[in-house]
């Protein structure tokens, strides 16, 4: 665990026009990916506290931004073809699933508004699907453990600078000493 309290900003969505398409079920997505990372960061204890919205008590902000969310399920041409689509019933493939999730973490120091860090979290997960591989309530469960890993990663690599963060924390907020006038 970081000994710094962070707060978590509502994330921001940058993602490009074909992925809001692909995922234009997902209602209100910034505030469900918010309330997912700040989970997540709670539960994994990166920092001593994890806080939403911005505590002004905070050493730091998280500044999250979707770079990409995208999912996408795709059956084979054989599957509407009524002679060939027997082939199905045997166990080929009918259909490749898609899911992929880009963030990019910038940890800014909470008084100053200087950028500490600047972190990229990318997921992808792409599978084939059966017939007999169909199951109720599955759907877009690539593109969640997409979003996982791109979340790991993140949180990884906030670990793996835990001691360069926190000196910058405590340099940027250690006050500045007076300057002693040379004695002649």
């Amino acid at each position: 665990t970081l000994a710094i309290r962070a707060s978590l900003e509502k994330v921001t969505d940058a993602r490009p026009p074909l992925d809001i398409k692909a995922t234009k079920s997902i209602p209100d997505l910034s505030d469900k990916v918010t309330a997912k990372l700040l989970s997540d960061f709670r539960e994994s204890q990166v920092f001593q506290a994890t806080s939403f919205p911005v505590d002004p008590e905070s050493d730091v902000v998280l500044k999250v931004t979707i770079k990409r969310f995208y999912w996408k399920f795709k059956i084979y041409p054989t599957y509407f073809l009524p002679l060939i689509q027997v082939i199905h019933i045997f166990g080929a493939p009918m259909a490749d699933i898609l899911g992929i999730s880009e963030l990019t973490a910038k940890v800014v120091h909470q008084t100053s508004g200087n950028e500490i860090a600047t972190y990229e979290g990318k997921g992808q997960l792409k599978s084939v699907m059966s017939m007999y591989d169909m199951k109720t309530g599955e759907m877009g469960a690539e593109l969640a453990d997409a979003f996982r890993q791109a979340s790991k990663q993140i949180k990884e690599a906030i670990w793996k600078d835990k001691q360069r963060i926190e000196e910058t924390v405590q340099r940027i907020a250690a006050p500045a000493q007076p300057q002693s006038p040379a004695i002649p």
